[in-house]
């Protein structure tokens, strides 16, 4: 503002300027009143009241002009009347300057007032100021940008364009125009970032000094780490977890005045470690405002790509991804986990993929032989192979090529690598030089997900409604919101998605739709909703109930949609549905998925594109650096109360959605269980405790049972362990004084350790969830010890006989529909009984540890219909249920 608009000094010199002009007769003086002989007013009144006044009088002229009633032609009193008075009394030959001598230079000259240039409106009183002349403005701007007052960082990327003109001769001639880019180097965004964080920062220079060993324990225990066993290593611990800050990199191209450009924007991770929680910064910093301290904190800084700052994740929409872990964009194997695209509405499939860390996509690349050809000109070496060159790289993996042809060794070649086409990105050198070893790119990005997600959504669900009145509706609200756009901004979907949740409520309460289609948006709602929760929302219950969500809201998709009628199957069930559905929560388990979202970054290319449009000469060289210093300038002012109102503004609308949602869980359990003790449903499940009030129940599925027994004298075991379960079903049976009834439902207790990557088990977490009537304990005991299940596993889907069971969707239907008879607010309170382990717990519902396991010990990544054809294997239909292997 100080440099477009004019300066308090540059006021000051034109105003002297002005003066010695006005001085030595340069300058004609400018007359504010015109011709005397135009006003009307009694002056030989006031030539004898102003010839009264004494010497040093004070004298107010504008009070004069109204008590003597000075008029102009029209009749009215001209709002400078005290001007033309005093222009009148210098003609009749009144000193003027004998009056008011407090207010003048030397008894004579008034005080020169210094004003900044102004522009008038249509109405005169209203006045703005005025802007220096754009010749000037941009002289001082490039004088600044070369001092480095306004820093635009460094000249990257040289790139020469062929412009023509024609000259004043009347020729044609044609010259050479080179363009750079530019890039901030990191090291210049780290100290800002010091800056404009300093007060947001745990730790201070001195903290550090006088710690006690207390202290320093309070600190581990609160951040919920281990504590090292020597003291002196413990301080050194804390010292660095406390100023180790994670960045995150995003990046993408868009196009600025027809020019295609790229962006790369970083950030900083909001880590409780790191920087002060909300509260704590109040009670530190009780005279300041209030601040969102992860907003303030995840703050982006244009970049082209002392504190102890980490390269941790990076972020960005699919393409962007895909080209930094080194994917194929798009085709058969979008998704980074190298699933392929027609799995993604097969769960069981889709569950069992994990996507490889990038160490592991360096040694499938490295397999072969051909990733040495990598190069700046070839950076997709295994791209468009020969039969030769594929027979080489498939004998270096190891596959025999004897008698194929080109397609099929082609097609063994894409089924190894899995999308895989060159080494990613920011490892093209040593991992460990780049300091890159904690470096993630991560399968899901909420934004773009949930965004094409909520458009597919409303535009298929209205071909998928029986009512024909019904659909018009679901017509005519999908027109009225997504209409003829091509793509959702990420707000404008998630309060679209609010307002499906609220249409759908309403026509359920009208009887026009079924219930399915109100849990479809309801469960919508709820993941995005978590997806966009803050750091200190981000609890164990929090993360089960995504999972909870993400699967409930793929088996509704494929109950209620089913086939798409609109739309390709393969568009939606696409990439999007596969992150959302399976990767989200697997993510959310490290990452707080409001951090990974990049909704700030993706503004950036339209608020450069708006300052290119307005303030650019749109010709080569001259766009770049406009933008740069614009956008710069802006970021430095409070950019956040705009994201701040569209938060407000789907908060109030999603909390007029009805409290009382229906819960699939809550009411088909009981059914369910009903079921299966009239053999109508098959559970993998060795029994189900009830509890009915105060007597507990037990319903025992004999054949598993007598199967177990089977094999335990097949492989020459006695009935030894038969016995035990008697025993400890005896046990339980009088064990009822142990349990806790919950109204309403059960809390289910799980335990789950989060593992690191070196195996070495972190801290362990007690998750209370609300599952409806479901307590299920993620711990089995082994003859080696306690394992510990991830949080990633699927819930259990009941297999009801002559059904097919590759549609899991159908049973949780006729669960459904088996829900509807079950009355509101029974009690029930039920257990499954499956390998609970001996650990104490301090909670207040206690599930008696059973001595049986569900499964056997051999679980390394089966999946969930092997282990449940070891319960079941003479099931008819169960050997169709388990996909392809996957290498």
């Amino acid at each position: 503002m100080n440099t477009y608009f004019e300066t308090t000094q540059a006021a000051r010199l034109r105003t002297a300027r002005k003066t010695q002009k006005l001085t030595a007769g340069v300058q004609k003086p400018k007359r504010h009143v015109g011709k005397l002989g135009n006003y009307l007013f009694d002056r030989d009144a006031f030539l004898k009241f102003i010839e009264a006044l004494p010497s040093g009088s004070k004298v107010s002229w504008r009070d004069l002009g109204i008590r003597f009633q000075v008029k102009n032609k029209s009749g009215l009193r001209p709002s400078n009347a005290g001007q033309v008075l005093m222009e009148a009394a210098k003609s009749l030959g009144i000193d003027v300057s004998k009056f008011n001598t407090e207010k003048r230079i030397s008894g004579r000259d008034y005080a020169q007032r210094i004003r900044r240039a102004r522009h008038k409106l249509m109405y005169q009183k209203v006045s703005i100021p005025a802007s220096q002349p754009t010749r000037k403005l941009h002289t001082e701007i490039r004088r600044r940008m070369n001092n480095q007052e306004i820093y635009v960082g460094e000249l990257i990327a040289p790139k020469t364009y062929r412009r023509n003109h024609i000259t004043s001769s009347g020729d044609l001639e044609e010259t050479e125009v080179t363009v750079h880019g530019r890039k901030i180097p990191l090291e210049h965004i780290r100290r800002q970032m010091n800056v404009d964080q300093g007060l947001l920062f745990r730790w201070r220079k001195d903290d550090y000094e006088n710690l006690d060993e207390e202290t320093i324990l309070k600190r581990f225990s609160k951040l919920k780490i281990p504590v090292p066993s020597e003291p002196m290593s413990a301080l050194d611990e804390l010292m660095k977890l406390e100023h180790t800050r994670n960045l995150k990199v995003w990046h993408d191209h868009s196009d600025i005045l027809n020019h295609s450009y790229v962006s790369f924007m970083i950030s900083a991770l909001y880590d409780t470690a790191v920087y002060l929680r909300d509260e704590e910064f109040k009670e530190r910093y009780p005279d300041r405002t209030p601040v969102d301290v992860q907003s303030a904190v995840e703050k982006p800084y244009l970049y082209i790509l002392a504190i102890y700052d980490v390269l941790r994740v990076f972020s960005g929409n699919g393409p962007a991804r895909q080209f930094e872990a080194g994917h194929q964009r798009g085709g058969n194997f979008s998704c980074l986990c190298g699933i392929s695209v027609k799995e993604h509405q097969n769960l069981e499939c889709a569950l069992r993929f994990h996507p490889p860390t990038l160490s592991e996509r360096m040694k499938i690349l490295k397999s072969g032989v051909l990733w040495k050809e990598y190069s700046e000109r070839n950076i997709n070496p295994l791209y468009n192979l020969k039969k030769e060159a594929l027979t080489d790289e498939l004998e270096a993996r190891g596959v025999d090529t004897y008698g194929k042809s080109a397609a099929e060794m082609k097609e063994k070649l894409v089924e190894i690598l899995h999308g895989i086409q060159r080494p990613p990105a920011l490892l093209s050198s040593d991992i460990h030089f780049l300091s890159l070893s904690r470096y993630e790119i991560p399968p899901c990005e909420p934004l773009h997900d949930l965004s094409n997600i909520v458009q597919n959504l409303i535009t298929e669900l209205p071909t998928h409604i029986e009512d024909n009145k019904v659909q018009v509706d679901f017509e005519k609200f999908a027109n009225a919101t997504i209409g003829d756009k091509n793509q959702l901004k990420g707000s404008d979907a998630r309060l679209f998605a609010v307002k499906l949740a609220k249409f759908a409520h309403q026509k359920f309460t009208e009887n026009g739709i079924p219930k399915e289609i109100l849990l479809l948006c309801t469960s919508l709602v709820e993941m995005i909703s978590i997806c966009y929760s803050h750091h200190h929302q981000m609890t164990p219950k929090t993360i089960l109930r995504l999972y909870n969500q993400s699967f409930l809201f793929s088996v509704l998709c494929k109950t209620v949609i089913g086939t798409p009628k609109k739309m390709t199957t393969r568009k939606f069930y696409g990439c999007h549905f596969h992150s959302m559905t399976v990767h989200a929560p697997q993510t959310f388990r490290i990452f707080c998925l409001r951090s990974l979202i990049p909704e700030q970054e993706e503004r950036s290319f339209g608020d450069m594109r708006r300052i290119s449009l307005n303030t650019s000469s749109r010709q080569c060289g001259k766009i770049i650096d406009n933008a740069i210093v614009r956008f710069n300038a802006q970021q430095q002012s409070d950019r956040g109360d705009n994201y701040r109102r569209q938060e407000s503004a789907i908060s109030q609308q999603a909390r007029l959605l009805p409290t009382d949602s229906i819960k699939i869980l809550d009411n088909c359990w009981s059914k369910c269980v009903s079921a299966f003790e009239k053999g109508e449903i098959q559970l993998p499940l060795l029994k189900v405790k009830i509890f009915d009030g105060s007597k507990p129940k037990i319903i025992r599925n004999e054949n598993l049972l007598a199967q177990n027994q089977a094999q335990c004298l097949l492989t020459g075991k006695s009935g030894q362990r038969a016995d035990e379960d008697h025993e400890s079903e005896r046990e339980e049976e009088s064990a009822d004084s142990q349990m806790q009834l919950v109204s309403g439902g059960l809390v289910a207790i799980n335990r789950i350790s989060i593992h690191t990557e070196e195996n070495q088990e972190s801290t362990r977490y007690s998750k209370i969830v609300d599952l409806g009537a479901e307590a299920v304990d993620c711990n089995e005991n082994t003859a080696q010890g306690t394992k510990h299940y991830d949080m990633d596993r699927p819930p259990l889907i009941p297999l009801l006989h002559n059904t097919d069971p590759r549609s899991a969707c159908e049973s949780v239907q006729q669960m459904i529909d088996a829900s509807q008879d079950v009355e509101k607010g029974s009690s029930a309170c039920i257990s499954l009984l499956q390998n609970t382990g001996r650990q104490s717990r301090k909670q207040s519902v206690k599930v008696k540890p059973c001595k049986r396991k569900l499964f056997d010990e051999n679980r390394d990544k089966e999946s969930m219909s092997k282990k449940i054809l070891l319960l079941l294997p003479d099931h008819p239909t169960l050997t169709e249920y388990s996909c392809k292997s996957t290498p």
